[in-house]
């Protein structure tokens, strides 16, 4: 009985993996078919643009550090928002 048990188990754990893999895939495919906007192909020329005094203060400030801090927290705010009954 505990073999048949375990069989199942495994067939509906690899499902799940499965299906996980297919979803993932899945939005994979969608994103990378989304254009990126024309200005990302200027990043550059307009990042060499910064002046020196404000290049100065953004390694002492951690400004890169504090922006993907916020990005983050505005990621997972908007993957909680998502979720019945826990997002409001």
């Amino acid at each position: 009985m505990s073999d048949l048990l375990d069989g199942i188990y495994d067939v509906l754990s690899d499902f799940a993996v499965w299906l996980i893999d297919v979803v993932l895939n899945a939005a994979m495919t969608l994103l990378e078919a989304i254009p990126a906007p024309d200005f990302f192909a200027n990043v550059a020329t307009y990042a060499g643009q910064i002046p020196s005094d404000v290049l100065f203060w953004v390694d002492p400030l951690e400004i890169p550090t504090g922006l993907s801090i916020i990005m983050s927290a505005y990621i997972l705010r908007f993957i909680i928002k998502r979720i019945p009954f826990i997002g409001g």
